[in-house]
C-alpha cells in the first residue's frame, strides 16, 4: 500500500525524481520502509530513486507528505 501510494505520487510529478523525502507519523515509519527496508531498496533498484523517511508526529497516521530533494531539473545539461 505505502509503496504504491508513494510511487503514484512520484509519477504525478512532471520531473524525474532522484531523491525524495517521505514524511510520516512515527507509527508508520516501519510500514513505509518495508520489511528489511524492502520498499526503500525497491525504489533504488527499480527507479534509481533515493528515498529518505522522516518522522513527524504532526502528520496524521496513514498519510504522508513528500518533498523532492533532487530531480533532473536541478541539473543543467550542456
Amino acid at each position: 500500500m505505502w509503496y504504491d501510494s508513494i510511487l503514484d505520487r512520484i509519477k504525478q510529478l512532471s520531473v524525474r525524481v532522484i531523491e525524495a523525502e517521505i514524511i510520516v507519523n512515527p507509527v508508520n515509519v516501519n510500514n513505509v520502509s518495508g520489511h528489511k527496508k524492502e520498499n526503500i531498496n525497491k525504489f533504488k533498484d527499480l527507479y534509481d530513486i533515493e528515498i529518505r523517511v522522516k518522522q513527524d508526529s504532526n502528520i496524521p497516521e496513514g498519510t504522508f507528505e513528500m518533498n523532492v530533494i533532487k530531480s533532473y531539473r536541478d541539473y543543467k545539461y550542456w
